[in-house]
C-alpha cells in the first residue's frame, strides 16, 4: 500500500541512493522490479528496492558505503558527546538543542540505512 508522504521521506536520502547505485537520474515514486542485483531497504513505511546495473562494482561500492558509515558515526558521536554535556545543555538556546537532537536522529536512521545496504551488498558477494 502507498503511504501518503513517503517520497518525501525518501527524498532526503536521494543523494546516498544516486551514489550507491551509480544512478544518473533519482526518482521517486516510480514502480520498480527486482531484477539482477538489487538492494531493498525495508522501511517503516514500505520498501525502497534499488536496482543495480551489472556494471557495479560492488567491492567499490562497499568500500564508499562503509567510508560513508564511518563519517555518519564519527558525526553521531560527536554530537551525541555535546547533547550530553551539561555546559552546552545550559548556554545552548532550545531551538539549538532541538537541532541538534533532530539531527542526531537522523544521523542514527542514516547510519541504519547504511548498515543495512552493507548487509546486504555481502549477502550478494
Amino acid at each position: 500500500a502507498r503511504v501518503p508522504g513517503q517520497g518525501e521521506m525518501i527524498r532526503p536520502y536521494g543523494a546516498y541512493i544516486q551514489a550507491l547505485g551509480q544512478l544518473s537520474v533519482f526518482e521517486v515514486g516510480t514502480p520498480v522490479r527486482k531484477s539482477g542485483k538489487s538492494v531493498t531497504l525495508v522501511l517503516e513505511t514500505g520498501e525502497l528496492v534499488l536496482s543495480l546495473p551489472d556494471s557495479l562494482d560492488l567491492r567499490k561500492t562497499g568500500q564508499w558505503i562503509r567510508s560513508e558509515t564511518l563519517k555518519v558515526k564519527t558525526d553521531r558521536e560527536r554530537l551525541e558527546k555535546r547533547l550530553h554535556d551539561p555546559a552546552f545543555q545550559a548556554r545552548a538556546p532550545r531551538e539549538v538543542v532541538a537541532q541538534d537532537e533532530k539531527r542526531l536522529r537522523d544521523l542514527k536512521e542514516r547510519h541504519g540505512m547504511l548498515a543495512k545496504v552493507l548487509e546486504q551488498l555481502g549477502e550478494s558477494r
